[in-house]
């Protein structure tokens, strides 16, 4: 019911300008301080680079990216071990390439299981 009643809220009630929880931060102004409430977005960090080198994190999947024939049209595999091993030795974080590529393997092998 409260989806639905806030669905059925006028634009003009929900956003001003860029501001898209007008709504909430109005309430949110009676409650708290206005350095709390109106302020930049800030990211939300994790650990991801310490959780590629955890055998109980994501190294499983860093290391299948090693033996990835369809990653091999774009990179090669001595390229794929300098990234990885850069990173296992702690020379360049990264992370984020390897995050990449290992939601890129995951996509190709998940739509070749849909074929």
């Amino acid at each position: 019911r409260l989806v639905e009643f806030a669905n059925s809220l006028p634009s003009r009630l929900k956003v001003k300008g860029v501001n898209c929880k007008k709504i909430l931060k109005d309430i949110a102004l009676k409650y708290l301080p206005e350095e709390t409430v109106i302020r930049r977005k800030s990211g939300f960090g994790v650990p991801i680079g310490k959780w590629m080198n955890d055998q109980d994190g994501l190294a499983d999947y860093v290391d299948e990216l090693r033996n990835d024939t369809f990653l091999e049209q774009f990179l090669s595999p001595a390229h794929i071990a300098g990234i990885i091993d850069g990173h296992r030795k702690k020379n360049v974080d990264n992370a984020e390439l390897l995050w990449s590529l290992i939601n890129l393997s995951m996509w190709h092998k998940q739509m070749a299981d849909l074929k």
